[in-house]
């Protein structure tokens, strides 16, 4: 039973992944590491409210996408490569497209 003005966890979830794609764009553009540091925690506390959101769900499928998210922001943040973001990238658009 959903209380009104109270957020549910699809819309939680839904706003995690555009917290994360905003701080994720941010990060690529930005030119200074205490500010990639910023947006690096700001990424990682979306991902976690992605997660808490999927497991309220109920579905399995989200929390697996999030958790590989997590591990490849993690290679990304490593290795800023091309191939990095793109696979970061494939793992924003999987998210929004859960059904």
């Amino acid at each position: 039973m959903e209380v009104s003005g109270t957020p549910t966890y699809n819309e939680e979830y839904k706003k995690g992944v555009d917290l994360f794609e905003k701080g994720f764009d941010a990060y690529q553009k930005s030119t200074f590491d205490a500010q990639k540091e910023e947006y690096s925690k700001s990424m990682h506390e979306a991902l976690k409210a992605v997660r808490d959101a999927a497991g309220g769900m109920v579905k399995s499928k989200l929390q697996e996408l999030s958790e590989k998210t997590e591990k490849d922001l993690d290679k990304f943040e490593e290795n800023p490569s091309d191939e990095n973001k793109k696979v970061v990238m494939q793992d924003i658009s999987s998210l929004r497209n859960v059904e």
